[in-house]
C-alpha cells in the first residue's frame, strides 16, 4: 500500500515513517526494513513507458471499484450470517454437524497442512511484492518519486508499503491519483488471472513428461495416516469400490459422498426411534454395506473375539471382527431371527486380518454393479463374511498399482523395452493390488497427499523425484492465487489504513460537492462502517471455524 507524506511531516497511517531518514523502526510489536535501492530503476521504467502504463493502470480503476463493491456485499452478507446465527442460538450446533462436512471444499484452497508453510511464504512474497510493485510503477508513470520501499512485521503479520510524498500527489488530478491508489489491487487481480491461466495450461506444458487426469499418484503418506504401511509414494490409485478415480478431486468427492451417505443412514436410524436392538441391527443388516468375502473354514478356529465390558467385543493385533452373511434360503445366521444381537456377535463373529481377507473372492450384494457378486457363490468350504462396522464406519476397497516392490520392478524391467505407458493392461496385471479400509471415509479422504500428474514412461516411474515437480508448481500457483485474491479484496475494502481508505477519499472528493469538513465526515462514516463490517466478518469467520457453516 502507498503511504502518503503530508507537508507537516506527519504520515497518514498507523505505520511509523521518517521524513528524512531511513532509520529502521524496532519495537516490541513492530519492526521494519527500508530501502531505496530500487527507486531510480522503478522511476526510469515508469517514465520510459508512461503512456502505456497510464492506460494500463486506468483499467485498474474500474476493476478496483468493482472489487470494493463486491467486498462490501461480502462483508454485509457475513455480518448478517453472524447476526442470524446468534438469533438461532443452540440450533446452530445441530445444523452444523452435517453441514460442516458438506461444506468442505473438493479441492482445498488454503486449508494448510504444516508441510505447506513454505508454499504459503512463497505465495505471500509474490503477492505482496507484485502489489507494491504496482503502486511504485504507477507513481513513477505519473512523475512521482518513491522515497523508499519498506517491509515490516507487525506482531506476527508481515507486510510491505511504498512511501510516496504527499506534496507531489497534491498537484496531480484526481484521476491520476486514483491510478496510483488502485494499482495494487489491480496488480493482485492480474496476478490471480495469471495464476489461474498457468494452472489451466500446466497439463499442456508438461504433457511430454506427464499425463494429467488419468489416475491420482500418491505423493506422501504421513506416519499418522491410516494407510501408512499399506500405500507408499509413487503408487497409483485406480479405483474406489470398483469405480475409477481420475484425479485427487474425484478421490475427495467420492469419499465425501460416502461419508455423507453414512451420516444420512445414521440419521435414518435415529428417525425410526427404534428401541429394539434387534430391529436396529436388522436395518443395518439389510443396508447396502452387505459386502463380503469368501473366507475358508480353516481360518476361523482360534479367531474368536475377546469379550470386553458392556457386551462389547474387541480384536487384538490390529485385526477386525467379521460376521457371517447367510444365504436368503439358508438356516444359518439371520439377524431378523435372533433376539439378542450381542449374543449373535459373540457366536458368529471372528477376528481376521483385513489385509488377508481383501485378497479373497468377493460375495454379498453390496458391491458395485460392475461386479456381479452373489451372496451364495462361496464354495462349501467357505463362508461369506463381512466386517462388523461401528457407527460412522464403512468398508472401502482401494485398488492401486504397486511401486518399488521387487515383483513390480521385475515386471517393469520386462515391459520397459516395449516403452509401455503406466496404467496399461500389461502393467496392471503385474503390479495391480488392492487393500480394504474399514473406518471413516472423511478421515481416509485426507490421510494421503495425491497429485493428478502421472509420469509418462516407466523410466520415470522408478524415480520419486519427478512426482513432486507438478505438485510444487501447482501448490505455488494455488497459494499465490488465493493470497493475492485475499490481499486485493482486503485492500479494496473501505477500511482505515488500507488502500480502500485512499481510494474512497479520492472518489468522494470527485463526486461530492460540499465543504471539505463535510467530506471528511462522510469519509469517516463510510470508513467506520466498513471497519465495523470487517470486524464482524472476522468474528463470523471464527465462528464458522468452530461450528461450521450452514
Amino acid at each position: 500500500m502507498p503511504r502518503r507524506r503530508r507537508r507537516d511531516g506527519n504520515s497518514q497511517g498507523i505505520l511509523p515513517l521518517r521524513e528524512r531518514s531511513l532509520a529502521h523502526t524496532v519495537s516490541c510489536w513492530y519492526c521494519d526494513f527500508k530501502t531505496t535501492v530500487l527507486n531510480e530503476r522503478l522511476y526510469a521504467m515508469g517514465r520510459q513507458h508512461s503512456k502505456f502504463l497510464q492506460l494500463w493502470f486506468t483499467m485498474g480503476i474500474g476493476v478496483s471499484f468493482l472489487a470494493m463493491f463486491g467486498v462490501i456485499l461480502i462483508l454485509i452478507r457475513e455480518s448478517r450470517w453472524l447476526v442470524a446465527s446468534h438469533e438461532e442460538g443452540n440450533t446452530l450446533m445441530e445444523k452444523s454437524k452435517k453441514s460442516l462436512y458438506a461444506a468442505l471444499p473438493v479441492v482445498p484452497g488454503l486449508s494448510m497442512p504444516v508441510r505447506d508453510i513454505g508454499y504459503l511464504c512463497i505465495g505471500t512474497v509474490l503477492s505482496v511484492g507484485f502489489h507494491e510493485f504496482g503502486h511504485a510503477l504507477a507513481a513513477a508513470s505519473e512523475g512521482v518519486h518513491v522515497e523508499y520501499i519498506a517491509v515490516f512485521l507487525a506482531i506476527l503479520f508481515p507486510g510491505a508499503f511504498v512511501a510516496i510524498n504527499y506534496d507531489r500527489l497534491e498537484i496531480l488530478s484526481c484521476s491520476r491519483v486514483l491510478r496510483i491508489y488502485c494499482a495494487g489491487v489491480w496488480h493482485n487481480a492480474v496476478c490471480c488471472a495469471a495464476c489461474w491461466l498457468t494452472l489451466a495450461l500446466l497439463p499442456v506444458v508438461l504433457h511430454l513428461l506427464y499425463t494429467h487426469g488419468e489416475n491420482p499418484v500418491v505423493l506422501s503418506v504421513p506416519p499418522t495416516s491410516s494407510l501408512a504401511g499399506y500405500l507408499s509414494p509413487g503408487e497409483i490409485i485406480l479405483e474406489i469400490d470398483n469405480i475409477k478415480v481420475s484425479n485427487p478431486k474425484e478421490w475427495l468427492e467420492k469419499l465425501h459422498l460416502m461419508h455423507l451417505q453414512v451420516l444420512d443412514e445414521n440419521s435414518l436410524l435415529d428417525d425410526f426411534h427404534v428401541t429394539s436392538e434387534v430391529k436396529r441391527k436388522q436395518i443395518i443388516h439389510l443396508s447396502h454395506f452387505e459386502r463380503g468375502f469368501c473366507v475358508p473354514d480353516h481360518w476361523l478356529p482360534g479367531s474368536q473375539q475377546i469379550e470386553g465390558t458392556n457386551n462389547s467385543f474387541t480384536c487384538l493385533d490390529g485385526n477386525i471382527p467379521f460376521i457371517e452373511i447367510s444365504c436368503p434360503n439358508a438356516s444359518t445366521f439371520n439377524a431378523a431371527g435372533s433376539t439378542n444381537f450381542s449374543e449373535i456377535l459373540a457366536q458368529k463373529s471372528f477376528c481376521l486380518r483385513a489385509k488377508d481377507v481383501v485378497q479373497l473372492s468377493k460375495c454379498g450384494s453390496g458391491w458395485s454393479q460392475s461386479l456381479t457378486a452373489d451372496i451364495c457363490q462361496c464354495s462349501e468350504s467357505e463362508l461369506c463374511m463381512k466386517p462388523v462396522l461401528s457407527p460412522g464406519s464403512m468398508l472401502i476397497e482401494i485398488t492401486y498399482l504397486k511401486a518399488n516392490t521387487p515383483d513390480c520392478l521385475s515386471g517393469q524391467e520386462k515391459l520397459s523395452a516395449q516403452n509401455l505407458p503406466i496404467g496399461s493392461e500389461e502393467m496392471s496385471s503385474n503390479c495391480q493390488s488392492s487393500l480394504l479400509f474399514v473406518g471413516d471415509a472423511l478421515s481416509l479422504a485426507y490421510s494421503i497427499e495425491l497429485t493428478a500428474y502421472k509420469p509418462q514412461r516407466l523410466a520415470l516411474f522408478n524415480s520419486s523425484s519427478p512426482y513432486w515437480l507438478p505438485s510444487m508448481l501447482e501448490k505455488t500457483l494455488m497459494y499465490t492465487f488465493h493470497i493475492s485474491a485475499g490481499l486485493g479484496l482486503l485492500n479494496s475494502a473501505p477500511v482505515y489504513y488500507l488502500d480502500g481508505e485512499s481510494m474512497l477519499e479520492t472518489i468522494i472528493s470527485i463526486v461530492v460537492s460540499v465543504h471539505p469538513r463535510k467530506k471528511r465526515r462522510i469519509l469517516s462514516f463510510f470508513l467506520m462502517s466498513g471497519t465495523l463490517l470487517l470486524l464482524l466478518s472476522i468474528l463470523s469467520g471464527i465462528r464458522k471455524l468452530i461450528f461450521g457453516p450452514f
